[in-house]
């Protein structure tokens, strides 16, 4: 069995203990939890494939035909497709236990946190595939900053710090499901906070990657990780729309007369005062787009400066995401 299975059997083990003590804590029945292993396991690795072939399709087909699908290369798949399909796993066995999705969902949150964390420490096991840049610096030669190859040349450690900062996202979203009053407030909330750190942090590290799925200087895993942040954000912007109060500058501003009766006027708060976020969103996004095109030589700009910049967006973005969960919740 290679290495890198031999790792995650563990770590796959410890999530699903955890998945059920916190079951049982929320009054969930404990055996979801390993209705979820067998199920995201399968859709995940599913996912993971299907997600990967399909990006590459057009260098895979023409190769391989079908046997594409059913290569068992490690370095073969598709991170974001396996947390998807993990995640339609724990939506899946929701219903098999009848849970409502949103709170079996901010219960899996941390755990799917931890899971990243270790399935990203599992590229340690393939070869240098999870690694970034060479390292000129002999003060950077330690794990797990760097790893060095067969010939002592050291690179960037770039699945450590997803793993890493996944850790610290897995500490903070089960500290805060372990808060009743947190998490009743707004059912779904702890995993909509989670993956959507968890997608900034993948932005960093894809952009941080040598080998990755890559459309021409697009990297897929980066936009499907911007695609998560939208989809999240939107999503809470209209609840947030939806929550607002009217407008009620009189005892009868919020009223109107329709066929000689009075009702009230849909008189929510400005579009823009909910929805900017969403824009800054694609601010950010734009701002991302320039760092790439400044490390791939095609605009004036320091590395230094890049990278800088770089985390002052990613940093608003998660800014963006907590301002308007806040909103959201109160």
């Amino acid at each position: 069995m290679h290495p890198c299975l031999v790792y995650l059997i563990p770590g796959v083990l410890l999530c699903t203990l955890l998945f059920s003590l916190l079951l049982k804590k929320a009054d969930m029945p404990r055996s979801a939890a390993w209705t979820t292993l067998l199920a995201g396991a399968v859709l995940g690795f599913v996912m993971s494939k299907l997600v990967y072939v399909l990006c590459l399709i057009s260098r895979l087909y023409p190769r391989y035909g079908m046997g594409a699908f059913t290569r068992m290369t490690l370095t073969e798949f598709s991170f974001v497709g396996g947390a998807l399909g993990a995640v339609l796993g724990a939506v899946l066995c929701a219903g098999v236990h009848r849970i409502p999705v949103k709170k079996m969902l901010d219960v899996f949150a941390p755990v799917g946190a931890l899971l990243a964390a270790w399935v990203k420490g599992g590229e340690y096991f393939l070869d240098m595939h999870g690694v970034g840049a060479y390292l000129e610096n002999e003060s950077l030669y330690f794990f797990p900053l760097a790893v060095k190859n067969e010939w002592d040349e050291y690179f960037l450690a770039v699945f450590m710090i997803y793993a890493i900062f996944a850790l610290i996202v897995a500490v903070i979203s089960l500290a805060f499901s372990s808060r009743r009053e947190g998490s009743s407030k707004m059912p779904g909330l702890n995993f909509c906070l989670t993956s959507y750190h968890l997608a900034i942090i993948l932005i960093l590290c894809e952009n941080l990657r040598v080998q990755t799925i890559k459309w021409g200087f697009v990297k897929a895993e980066q936009l499907f990780g911007a695609l998560i942040l939208l989809s999240i954000l939107l999503p809470l912007c209209i609840r947030a729309y939806r929550k607002s109060p009217m407008h009620t500058d009189g005892p009868t501003s919020a009223l109107t007369m329709e066929n000689g009766k009075l009702k009230k006027k849909n008189t929510h708060a400005s579009f823009i005062g909910c929805f900017w976020p969403v824009a800054a969103l694609f601010l950010c996004a734009g701002l991302l787009i320039v760092v790439e095109f400044a490390l791939d030589g095609k605009i004036a700009m320091g590395q230094t400066a890049a990278y800088g910049l770089m985390a002052l967006t990613l940093a608003a973005m998660s800014l963006l995401g907590l301002f308007t969960a806040r909103r959201v919740a109160r």
